[in-house]
């Protein structure tokens, strides 16, 4: 059975990579427990299998030090850093400190389900993360190279209005458990949480970039031109950039677009989804 956000855009009601779309609201269109819970946030703080950077805690929109909520750990013989300080936590929580749980799909088998369903239908690469923003706390959404953005509210409540000029979602759009707000590319809002802690679910679509473009005509000329690349030392100096741009203009020229733009979707996903760097390891001494 297609999940619900997949029904959304396969009925053609979300149009993704549309600047011109409207940013819109669609109420009561998702069941919220079945993503995430804060009660699930919470026991994975109490087993401490949470670790930075999967969880990054920020007030007013800045970082908080990294020492200040994870702890070492003991593991085979090695100490581990960034594992996270349940009560460390808690307390910074306890000051307004918004919690942000990211690269959600490698370790949270709903939302890893959901990204493949979704990468399934759309030329994009698709990441998730969560956000518990404490009371009255506030932050922005919106990527850069995105495609559009779908925020699930799956606890309390959040009050939305879209950067000007454009103001798409007003002022009073007020966000409820289980409601979904969607934002066209290029568009960024605002929002505020109300008088209770606010969890919700960003679901980013992002575009293979000009980089990634570029990057796929530069493979092609590498795997093609064995004699350019190991020769290229024998071309005289004054040749070698005439016979690199050359072997360009041919790899474009024998790119087909389709091939062109799925090269560079695979480069854009194999990014989205690269492991974070994980903190240093530290060997006990015999």
């Amino acid at each position: 059975m297609s999940h619900p956000l997949a029904a959304l855009i396969s009925s053609g009601r979300i149009t993704l990579g549309d600047t011109t779309d409207q940013a819109a609201v669609f109420r009561a269109c998702c069941e919220p427990d079945a993503f995430l819970t804060e009660a699930d946030i919470g026991e994975k703080l109490e087993v401490s299998l949470l670790r930075w950077p999967y969880l990054v805690l920020e007030s007013a929109g800045r970082p908080v030090p990294i020492a200040s909520y994870t702890q070492r750990r003991q593991c085979v013989g090695a100490t581990l850093d960034g594992f996270v300080d349940p009560e460390a936590v808690r307390a910074l929580q306890a000051k307004g400190v918004d919690l942000e749980l990211r690269h959600l799909a490698d370790w949270h088998r709903p939302t890893r389900e959901l990204e493949a369903e979704l990468e399934a239908m759309v030329p994009f690469a698709v990441t998730a993360r969560a956000v518990l923003r404490a009371p009255w706390q506030q932050g922005t959404q919106g990527v850069e190279q995105s495609a559009g953005s779908l925020v699930v509210q799956l606890g309390g409540r959040l009050r939305w209005q879209a950067d000007a000029p454009v103001p798409d979602v007003s002022s009073d759009s007020v966000q409820n458990p289980g409601d979904l707000l969607y934002l066209p590319a290029g568009r960024r809002a605002r929002h505020r949480a109300l008088d209770e802690s606010s969890l919700h679910l960003a679901l980013d679509f992002i575009t293979p970039t000009v980089a990634d473009l570029v990057a796929v005509v530069r493979r092609h000329v590498v795997q093609n031109n064995p004699d350019l690349i190991l020769r290229h030392h024998l071309i005289a100096a004054e040749r070698r950039s005439v016979e690199v741009r050359d072997r360009l203009r041919a790899a474009v020229a024998e790119l087909s677009e389709g091939r062109w733009l799925a090269q560079a979707l695979a480069l854009a996903r194999r990014r989205a989804h690269r492991r974070p760097p994980t903190p240093p390891i530290r060997w006990r001494q015999p």
